[in-house]
C-alpha cells in the first residue's frame, strides 16, 4: 500500500497528489522483480489537505445547471405570457361575440306561433267567419 498525497474537496471529490512513499510491492514492480504494480492507494495524513471549495468538474457542472435552470424558468415565463394572451384573447372574443349577438337582428325563420289570417276589406264585407256561429268579426 503506497501513500500519497491528497485533496479532498467540500464536493467530497477528492484528487491523489504524488506518491509520498513507495511500498515493496511498488518498489520491487519498479526494480522489475514482480509483474504487478501496486494497486493501493492510501492517504498520507501529513500531505493531504481539505478545501473548502468544491472540484472544478463540480464548479462546471453547478454553471451549466444553473444555466439550464435559467432557462426553463425563462421558458416558464415565456409560455405563461402566452397562456394569459391566449385567455385575453378569448374573452375578448367571448365579449364581442355577446355584443354582436346582443344587438338587434332581423328575426328570420323565427317560429311565431300559429300563423294569423289576414283580413282585406272585401272579406269583411262578405260575412264569412271562421267562428261558426254565422256573425262577423268585423260587424260589432
Amino acid at each position: 500500500m503506497c501513500l500519497y498525497a491528497r485533496v479532498v474537496f467540500l464536493c467530497a471529490h477528492q484528487r491523489w497528489g504524488l506518491c509520498v512513499k513507495k511500498c515493496q510491492t511498488a518498489e520491487n514492480f519498479q526494480a522489475s522483480k514482480v509483474d504487478q504494480d501496486c494497486l493501493v492507494k492510501s492517504p498520507h495524513v501529513p500531505t493531504s489537505r481539505k478545501l473548502q471549495r468544491k472540484c472544478s468538474s463540480c464548479i462546471v457542472m453547478e454553471d451549466k445547471f444553473g444555466k439550464a435552470k435559467k432557462s426553463i424558468e425563462d421558458v416558464k415565463q415565456v409560455l405563461k405570457r402566452i397562456g394569459e394572451d391566449a385567455r385575453k384573447r378569448k374573452v375578448e372574443g367571448e365579449k364581442k361575440k355577446e355584443q354582436e349577438e346582443s344587438k338587434v337582428r332581423p328575426a328570420v325563420g323565427v317560429d311565431y306561433g300559429p300563423e294569423l289570417e289576414v283580413i282585406s276589406e272585401e272579406d269583411e264585407g262578405s260575412g264569412d267567419s271562421d267562428m261558426g256561429d254565422g256573425s262577423s268579426w268585423a260587424s260589432g
